[in-house]
């Protein structure tokens, strides 16, 4: 049996997407077992402009859960052959980057107070036969599944986390230097 290439591509396509919507809402491996909900308050003080965030290439140096602070051994990365991975970037319409392996896009929307909510990140679905050992690629989509907040500080981007059976948390991203 033979297919057309529209016919295929539409198939490939579809399954992408689903794959994408359908991501885990694991609590990171480093959350507490006995966590409970509870939201990340962002101050809002001084307004924030997100155009200052957008059209910037970001990478994820470290993340913060009720159990501590993690932060990623860029060094280490690099030697293991990962290069810039966990990055991101806004533009108009759409958040882009690049986990470990895959890439991923998706819908966001910022909000009053620095509010901000992403909607299905659409991903490649390469498999990775080596990970970082500080966090996994569905612990990252998890972990950006669960944004409700940004802020810069220092000039860094921090994303603000709440989940259930999480205790909020943020991710801190410096700016990528090309």
């Amino acid at each position: 049996m033979t297919y057309s290439k529209p016919i295929v591509l539409l198939v490939m396509t579809l399954a992408v997407l689903m794959m994408g919507s359908c991501q885990s809402r694991r609590v990171p491996r480093n959350a507490p077992a006995n966590a409970t909900t509870s939201a990340t308050v962002v101050d809002a003080g001084t307004e924030v402009d997100f155009s200052l965030v957008m059209n910037r290439d970001w990478i994820l140096s470290e993340f913060k859960t009720g159990s501590g602070t993690v932060v990623l051994n860029r060094d280490r990365h690099v030697e293991m052959g990962f290069g810039n991975i966990f990055t991101l970037r806004f533009n108009d319409a759409l958040a882009i980057g690049t986990a470990m392996p895959n890439t991923f896009r998706g819908p966001y929307t910022p909000g009053e107070s620095r509010a901000i909510t992403f909607g299905p990140m659409a991903t490649t679905r390469m498999a990775s036969f080596v990970e970082p050992e500080e966090l996994n690629e569905d612990e990252f989509f998890a972990m950006m599944n669960n944004v409700v907040g940004w802020n810069l500080v220092g000039g860094n981007l921090e994303l603000y986390t709440s989940a259930e059976g999480d205790v909020g948390g943020a991710m801190i991203f410096v700016p990528l230097e090309n």
